[in-house]
């Protein structure tokens, strides 16, 4: 369950990042499939979330979700999710995995995900 300000905002955004299909939406949260029925990501009106700070500083809001998404190309789903409106932070980091870069925005999450800008 992620929280919003504005649901709809969040709920297009993964749509179209992700390919995921709306399930059910309404002014108080919406619901993706995430495919075979056994899995949603659930979003709710929040509003008074307070947008995270990334990387962390103290007596700011932390990060409480992290999605990470599988991409064969990362440049190009990087540019794909700025596109949708994400947006970049100032830094970037390494991971056992190969080289990422960290999408920060409404919610914060690193490497293949992102967020759109409030």
């Amino acid at each position: 369950m992620l929280d919003a300000p504005d649901v709809g905002v969040l709920a297009r955004f993964y749509s179209e990042l992700r390919g995921w299909p709306i399930w059910k939406q309404d002014v108080d949260g919406a619901a993706l499939d995430l495919g075979e029925g056994v899995a949603y990501l659930g979003i709710q009106h929040n509003p008074d979330y307070v947008r995270p700070v990334w990387p962390a500083a103290p007596g700011c809001q932390q990060m409480m979700v992290h999605l990470d998404f599988e991409v064969t190309d990362l440049e190009e789903a990087v540019a794909h999710a700025v596109r949708l409106g994400a947006q970049l932070p100032n830094t970037n980091r390494r991971t056992t995995c190969g080289s990422s870069s960290t999408l920060r925005g409404t919610r914060s999450a690193c490497t293949h995900s992102c967020c759109p800008r409030e």
